[in-house]
């Protein structure tokens, strides 16, 4: 009976060691729980949609979410192989647009290739991006389709994941057929 209670006690003791370790070191045990975990201490949400989860292989592993009218990313990598950390978080409000009068903002995260934004523009059915590196050098254009809250997103963007910066330039929100209706038109903004 002694030697039950004691392997009880170790094991407790363990588990214990284990949950101050992850305390600690803000780990936890799957990226759902980093997400819920960055939500709470950036006091987001609860969130009423989760639009993407991305898995990019090698233990990365992004969520954006809706809130409102309003976009949180999160991105997270598996670290000693078997906890969770974040690596990096966003919250993108539409409030911020229209203080700084902007139509369109967007994001680009080059190491997990993958773009997102929010389009104030209410007829917008698509947004036309470029992506350029630091120096301003061209780097690709594609778009990606608005859906009627304003909110875009796309993974594999570029169709590969790149340790050099790149980010959106020349954002322009298009109609349904195709007409710049707000963003740069003809190199004028």
């Amino acid at each position: 009976m002694k030697r039950k209670k004691q392997i009880i006690i170790y094991l407790l003791l363990m588990v214990l060691c284990v949950e101050s370790y992850m305390w600690l070191n803000d780990l936890r045990w799957s990226p759902k729980a980093v997400f819920a975990a960055s939500q709470k201490m950036d006091h987001v949400g609860p969130v009423d949609e989760i639009l993407i989860e991305v898995d990019y292989g090698d233990g990365k592993y992004a969520i954006l979410s809706r809130t409102g009218e309003n976009l949180y990313y999160c991105g997270m990598k598996r670290t000693k192989g078997l906890f969770w950390e974040g690596t990096g978080r966003e919250y993108f409000t539409r409030a911020y647009l229209e203080e700084y009068d902007q139509i369109i903002l967007a994001r680009y995260y080059w190491n997990k290739d993958f773009l997102f934004g929010i389009c104030r523009e209410p007829e917008a059915k698509e947004v036309s991006f470029q992506l350029v590196d630091p120096e301003g050098n061209f780097l690709m254009e594609g778009k990606l389709p608005v859906r009627e809250d304003g909110i875009f997103f796309g993974a594999n963007i570029r169709g590969r994941i790149s340790d050099e910066a790149a980010h959106p330039y020349h954002l322009r929100a298009l109609d349904a057929e195709g007409n710049i209706i707000a963003g740069e038109v003809e190199g004028v903004l």
